[in-house]
């Protein structure tokens, strides 16, 4: 595994990027993942992945954990993503 840590403000962005377009959850946090990797680079102008699978995947999981804890509010997951370990 990489361990690469979120960047808590890119993952914020990548929610106002994401919360228009997506009406089930399941399709947000995907939405999400693909905003904050675009984000930092990890996508070409085709809209293809310039990073690993493993690297695609972790990152995924992380936003979908930081996700799926259901914060009340954006400060709140901000709170979140800065004190977790990833």
């Amino acid at each position: 595994m990489i361990k690469m840590k979120i960047d808590c403000e890119k993952l914020i962005e990548a929610i106002d990027d994401a919360k228009t377009i997506f009406d089930y959850y399941d399709d947000f946090i995907y939405g999400v993942a693909f905003f904050y990797i675009k984000r930092i680079g990890g996508v070409d102008e085709e809209n293809n992945f310039t990073i690993s699978h493993e690297e695609v995947r972790e990152i995924y999981e992380k936003i979908e954990k930081l996700l799926r804890a259901y914060p009340e509010s954006l400060e709140e997951l901000k709170e979140m993503c800065e004190k977790s370990d990833f």
